[in-house]
């Protein structure tokens, strides 16, 4: 019991830090958007010298604090940021919601979550909206989502399953996984995992492929 409280509070520690980084920097793309106009790591760095904490710790969250960016990759919009930012707090209600069993956050978690991708995708030109889609859990508690069309996305908890011949269901179930795991994924066939760098199980099976983009 202890150690699942530990664990509970780390997670919730950590959905906080994440919702206040995220409300941080889509503050600043609004204000970066405003004259003077500069690139956003100039903007960064300029108010993280002007002693702007939340522009501090969005150059200390990137991997360098100093990117060069490249002229052919198209800038994310802010809308993205803002979308980050209201689930991320979102997320944090859910965890500091005591009338919630675990289980039922883990379902509400999962329901944000496919939210969260949609509304994403939506900006890069998916037409489905979470509204499109019904969501429920199975027998075996499953989060269950389907789409449009018919396509299922299957959350079991160790794996995100999808209907194997529906591209659109694919998209989305990689999308889902990546929001829940970040990069380190393998697909194979009809099933995404989370596979950690040191474990080569998956990747002996040359049908696997990881997900780096």
């Amino acid at each position: 019991m202890l150690k699942q409280n530990r664990r509970n509070l780390i997670q919730y520690a950590r959905k906080k830090e994440a919702a206040e980084l995220a409300e941080a920097k889509a503050r600043l793309r609004q204000e970066q958007a405003a004259p003077p106009y500069e690139s956003w790591n100039d903007f960064l760095r300029r108010h993280a010298d002007q002693g702007d904490e939340a522009a501090l710790a969005v150059l200390r969250s990137r991997k360098q604090s100093v990117e060069l960016e490249d002229p052919s990759i198209t800038p994310r919009p802010p809308a993205l940021d803002n979308i980050k930012a209201e689930y991320a707090e979102k997320q944090v209600e859910v965890l500091a919601d005591t009338d919630q069993s675990r289980k039922g956050k883990k379902t509400l978690l999962a329901y944000l979550r496919m939210e969260e991708v949609l509304k994403e995708e939506a900006l890069r030109g998916l037409a489905v909206r979470p509204e499109d889609m019904t969501r429920s859990v199975d027998a075996k508690g499953a989060v269950v989502f389907t789409l449009p069309g018919g396509g299922k996305v299957r959350d079991t908890g160790k794996e995100v399953l999808f209907s194997g011949a529906d591209e659109l269901a694919a998209k989305v179930a990689e999308g889902y996984a990546r929001k829940k795991w970040g990069t380190q994924l393998s697909v194979y066939k009809n099933c995404v995992r989370f596979e950690l760098k040191h474990d080569y199980s998956l990747k002996s099976h040359k049908k696997y492929r990881d997900i780096t983009r």
